[in-house]
């Protein structure tokens, strides 16, 4: 995924924000710094450990909807995130949700 340009080309791929949730979600799996911000966290946590999974593009897509569905955009996780820019990962939940 671009950015979140939706001139670019990629932007409507589905592969392309796919695979943009996988990266961000398997970071978030890592650090877990955000568990008890909103409903989305718990519910990702949830599915990568209880299914033992090692990486998000593991998740059903009905998973991943799932994380998506439960995040209200209030974009508390963006200012408790390590990883948001300038950090190389340049994570922003909010923003891809």
């Amino acid at each position: 995924m671009r950015g979140f340009d939706p001139k670019h080309p990629d932007f409507f791929d589905r592969d392309d924000l796919e695979a943009e949730m996988d990266r961000i979600n398997d970071i978030c799996h890592g650090c877990r710094l955000c568990f008890n911000l909103c409903p989305s966290f718990p519910a990702l946590f949830d599915a990568m450990d209880e299914g033992d999974l090692e990486h998000a593009r593991e998740m059903s897509w009905a998973q991943k909807m799932r994380v998506v569905d439960l995040c209200y955009n209030c974009k508390l996780c963006f200012p408790k995130c390590p990883h948001t820019p300038p950090h190389e990962y340049e994570l922003d939940f909010p923003a891809l949700m």
